[in-house]
């Protein structure tokens, strides 16, 4: 486990697993120049996406119910995800679908295709 500055994309290796939404290749996920996390996941693991450029470094996985993970067996779904906590204020659209996609695939929640769009306004200037 570890981290790495200044990136902006993750490069999706699982492509039809739920949590890559459909994307693949490299993929943008952030707005601006962000330190991503990473792990080294159990061989139960799916790797949905890696690190860019650095595919021993997962930066999405997940862990079906009951599987064996690092140092136990998973209790429910799992999932591994790139975010440190200054990461959510520069996620873009495709970082906010692998966001709701790993809610949604954890929670095991209905898929839903989303047709709404957030907009923050300035109140102030208003």
């Amino acid at each position: 486990m570890g981290d790495v500055d200044a990136q902006k994309t993750i490069q999706i290796t699982a492509p039809t697993h739920p949590l890559a939404g459909g994307l693949t290749g490299l993929t943008s996920v952030v707005s601006a120049d962000s330190r991503f996390v990473w792990g080294v996941p159990a061989a139960a693991a799916t790797k949905v996406a890696t690190i860019a450029g650095q595919a021993n470094h997962a930066a999405i996985f997940a862990y079906e119910k009951a599987v064996s993970r690092v140092g136990m067996t998973a209790p429910e779904r799992r999932v591994g995800w790139f975010a440190n906590r200054a990461v959510p204020a520069q996620l873009n659209e495709n970082g906010w679908q692998r966001f709701e996609a790993a809610v949604s695939w954890a929670a095991q929640l209905p898929t839903v295709a989303s047709t709404s769009t957030v907009e923050f306004v300035d109140m102030l200037s208003a």
